[in-house]
């Protein structure tokens, strides 16, 4: 929830969302994006709607699918309230989940991910 983020940090995690869709990109991917508190681009799990920080998607027939998800977090974000509010419900459907984080951080979010049992595909470090 990057509202409650300092300034600095908001930005640093609205340049890694770019960054990442810029790659992801290039590899011929189709990405959404929600920086910061953006609610523009949604994914539907029965009535809830989820606004991860980046996803890729294909384009089925008539339907777009989305088959990963990426949430970006900072430095005061890889935390316990985190993983169960949010990285758990959007690890818990079809589409592969990532969590990027900040390299220092990586063995507390994998610690933090196993504690509340959330299927992560991959970590990416920055």
């Amino acid at each position: 929830m990057t509202h409650h983020l300092p300034e600095s940090e908001k930005k640093n995690h609205d340049e890694i969302i770019t960054s990442m869709e810029s790659k992801l990109t290039k590899m011929g991917l189709l990405i959404k994006t929600n920086p910061s508190i953006s609610k523009k681009h949604g994914v539907k799990r029965g009535d809830i709607t989820f606004y991860p920080d980046l996803y890729v998607y294909e384009i089925r027939g008539e339907k777009n699918i989305v088959i990963r998800l990426y949430e970006v977090e900072t430095q005061n974000t890889v935390n316990d309230d985190e993983a169960k509010d949010q990285w758990k419900k959007l690890a818990d459907g079809k589409s592969d989940f990532y969590l990027v984080v900040p390299q220092s951080l990586l063995d507390k979010a994998k610690d933090l991910a196993g504690k509340h049992k959330i299927n992560v595909k991959d970590y990416l470090t920055y």
